[in-house]
């Protein structure tokens, strides 16, 4: 993955960890920061896959 977009995604991703981490404990359920970690980085791999193919589509 691009180091730069890599970056980019990772930022986007940090904004909405508050956000995501209260859902969560919300519902009842009790994560560690490892877990976190590993949300972060599927995230970043689905935003990644989003921009590929936004990427492709713009090239039509």
């Amino acid at each position: 993955m691009d180091q730069e977009l890599n970056a980019k995604f990772m930022g986007m991703a940090m904004e909405h960890l508050q956000e995501g981490r209260a859902f969560i404990e919300k519902k009842g359920i009790e994560l560690e920061m490892t877990d976190y970690q590993e949300l972060l980085e599927l995230l970043m791999k689905v935003m990644h896959d989003a921009y590929n193919m936004g990427l492709e589509d713009g090239k039509k």
